[in-house]
């Protein structure tokens, strides 16, 4: 039961890392993204504005 209430509240913090990952490596954050817990999220799933991704840079390494 917690892994499962943990898996879905880690999508958010997944969406979050793989979208400052993909932007540091000079992708589009708002393509398709990879994630290594949930697959690929489509595109779209990074729905925040582009001034988020400069914070979210600073959790990546």
């Amino acid at each position: 039961m917690f892994e499962l209430l943990r898996s879905i509240f880690q999508i958010d913090w997944d969406i979050f890392m793989a979208g400052a990952q993909s932007w540091l490596q000079g992708q589009s954050p708002y393509a398709r993204l990879a994630s290594p817990t949930f697959g690929n999220f489509g595109p779209g799933a990074f729905a925040y504005p582009p001034t988020a991704l400069p914070w979210l840079a600073l959790f990546v390494p």
